[in-house]
């Protein structure tokens, strides 16, 4: 994915995440995805892009982006979600894979913790309308067929 839609979406998950009064302490946001192994490239752009659209965020206040290797695998991807979930980030991106999606959601679902989550592989959906899960990635449009990215 494009570094540009990591930045919309992550600006619009931290903008409706972050305090209203800012203060002198970073807006930590916790990035998720895979790090190292065959999707390390991957991962690496992705962090990159989410750490280049934090330049300028929340009005001059300090962004520190906190990344989280799940290698792409599904038991990390949990835990790691777990553990960022209990250092209370400001928000969470995710990028998980086709293998890591649904471990992603469940744990995102369970800790009631909004997460941004980015890529080609959307989680099940979910018809609670408080769905801490924000789904951005590619989908087939009606009258193209083509996958669309939002």
């Amino acid at each position: 994915m494009r570094p540009t839609l990591f930045r919309l979406a992550a600006l619009l998950l931290v903008g409706a995440a972050a305090p209203a009064a800012a203060g002198p302490d970073p807006l930590r946001i916790a990035w998720l995805g895979p790090l190292s192994g065959p999707l390390k490239a991957a991962g690496e752009e992705s962090l990159l892009g989410v750490r280049a659209a934090a330049d300028g965020w929340a009005s001059g206040r300090p962004v520190e982006v906190v990344p989280f290797d799940d290698a792409d695998d599904p038991k990390v991807a949990e835990d790691l979600l777990a553990e960022a979930q209990k250092q209370k980030f400001a928000a969470v991106v995710a990028m998980p894979t086709g293998r890591t999606v649904e471990a992603v959601a469940a744990r995102a679902r369970r800790g009631r913790v909004p997460v941004l989550v980015a890529g080609t592989a959307p989680p099940t959906p979910s018809i609670d309308p408080e769905d801490p899960v924000i789904f951005v990635g590619p989908w087939e449009t009606a009258d193209s067929g083509v996958a669309s990215i939002v």
